[in-house]
């Protein structure tokens, strides 16, 4: 009897042993230390554009920390950048309740929202990173765009300045923006707005930072076009497809300039062209 005992003793003791040792081998493998490792694994490769093995470590790091903020959101990022937007929502918006004073993570949901085409929520969220970071350049320039595509031209004018005039506060290498997209952006919500001069100006600015832009050719073409510049415009359009041979939209504006001018077989050879690109005019800037 006491042998039997003894017996039962020793099981549940080498049982303790076993379970105690399970225990510790789990521990070390959830070890937060880890998680960290696999998350910095993971950003690093989203920044690489690595975003599926992104992903797969961000999921791993994930699953030893579910309250890792900094892993939702980078791999929101890297779900964006594959262009999953749903998922890149799902993902801030888990950041966002673990970390709701990351202006950063809110920045990013709304480009999700503006992705999907959701103007308002995506307004919101820029909102809401501008509470957190009111010299956060980068959403400035983001909210313009969304009032500009709302046709609220006059605050995307006001957003376009205002990120402009704060990249220029921080050292270069810092900066978040290139210039010649906000120009470009802001030239288009003036021309919008009637504001033609200032248009032309801005894509005037986008030129000299980027001669082969041919989009800011075609649209300082039709602003010098909507002032009745109709030499101006020409020379603009012929520039546009001088740098982009197949670029419907301005071949369609050069056949309307021509067409005013009354050269009406250059016209008609342009919207040919036009026509032949697939340009509809319809579309817009």
């Amino acid at each position: 009897m006491r042998r039997t005992v003894a017996y039962l003793v020793l099981l549940l003791f080498s049982l303790a042993c076993v379970i105690a040792i399970t225990k510790c081998i789990q521990a070390l493998r959830d070890d937060p230390k880890k998680a960290r490792a696999y998350f910095e694994s993971g950003a690093a490769r989203v920044q690489e554009g690595e975003y599926d093995d992104a992903i797969e470590d961000l999921n791993e790091a994930l699953r030893l920390d579910p309250r890792l903020a900094e892993a939702y959101f980078a791999r929101g990022t890297a779900w964006g950048c594959k262009g999953y937007n749903d998922k890149a929502i799902a993902d801030f918006t888990k950041s966002i309740r673990l970390d709701p004073k990351d202006a950063e993570a809110y920045a990013s949901r709304g480009q999700g929202y503006y992705q999907e085409g959701d103007l308002d929520k995506a307004i919101g969220d820029f909102n809401e990173a501008l509470q957190l970071d009111s010299e956060f350049g980068f959403v400035y320039y983001s909210r313009g765009l969304a009032w500009g595509r709302k046709g609220e031209y006059e605050k995307a004018i006001d957003d376009f300045t205002e990120a402009i005039r704060l990249d220029r506060l921080v050292p270069i290498e810092r900066r978040h923006l290139k210039y010649s997209v906000v120009y470009y952006n802001r030239g288009i919500a003036y021309y919008y707005a009637g504001e033609h001069d200032k248009a032309i100006d801005d894509y005037t600015k986008v030129i000299r930072l980027n001669p082969e832009h041919a989009r800011a050719y075609c649209y300082r073409g039709l602003a010098w076009d909507s002032k009745g510049d109709l030499d101006k415009a020409v020379a603009d359009f012929t520039d546009a497809v001088r740098l982009a041979p197949k670029y419907g939209e301005a071949y369609f504006g050069r056949g309307l300039v021509y067409e005013k001018k009354g050269y009406i077989s250059k016209a008609q050879e342009d919207f040919a062209w036009a026509e032949n690109l697939g340009y509809s005019p319809s579309q817009n800037p």
